[in-house]
């Protein structure tokens, strides 16, 4: 068998260079569809309304901690406005953290 400069034969020689080539394609592929992706984004509209959204969820929820304080101290236990002001908190809570979720993608 011939050799090459550097031991090889030109049969793996030429075997490298092929998986090489199939490894910078799908890389080049990968990168593409990454390129794609991110391509669609920021959206400033939507990224402000995300904001916006976030500001007014934790504005929410320290209006529903006030009036939880309120409702569910003594004397004047009201079970029923201290149940809802804390369901209430725990949706704004929750509202907020989906809010941040997708500003991280709009943003």
């Amino acid at each position: 068998q011939a050799q090459t400069a550097r031991g090889r034969t030109p049969y793996i020689t030429m075997a490298l260079r092929s998986s090489c080539r199939r490894l910078l394609r799908m890389c080049l592929a990968g990168s593409a569809v990454i390129v794609q992706v991110r391509c669609q984004f920021p959206n400033p509209g939507d990224c402000t309304i995300m904001v916006m959204e976030s500001i007014t969820a934790t504005l929410d929820a320290g209006y529903d901690i006030a009036q939880a304080a309120a409702d569910c101290a003594l004397p004047g236990l009201s079970e029923a406005s201290c149940a809802s002001d804390l369901t209430s908190m725990m949706t704004n809570w929750m509202s907020l953290g989906s809010n941040i979720c997708t500003a991280t993608l709009v943003c």
